[in-house]
């Protein structure tokens, strides 16, 4: 059990973003939502929420439990905005500067 990826780059971060732009439904099973963030976001208590919430609604868009697993991990705030930061392999760095 346990994340086997993350968005680790910003070039992934973009296409996740893509993603959540518009409605994820989970499907008959969660494998839509499932298949759609392959490669980038891989967690077994995120499956096992998309598949649970597919199993009352296939129709229930996965997109708040995605954007939840991302705040857990500390890789979005609860805008929904990315925090800056890089996975290092291990942890997830996040920047010192503040420029913004």
């Amino acid at each position: 059990m346990g994340t086997w990826c993350m968005p680790e780059n910003k070039k992934d971060r973009e296409m996740v973003d893509e993603i959540l732009s518009q409605p994820l439904p989970c499907g008959n099973d969660g494998r839509t939502a499932m298949d759609a963030i392959a490669n980038l976001i891989g967690d077994d208590q995120l499956c096992d929420d998309i598949i649970k919430q597919a199993a009352r609604n296939p129709r229930y868009t996965a997109n708040f439990l995605i954007r939840e697993k991302l705040r857990e991990w500390h890789m979005m705030d609860g805008r929904g905005k990315w925090i800056d930061g890089e996975w290092d392999g291990n942890i997830w760095r996040y920047d010192d500067d503040d420029d913004d």
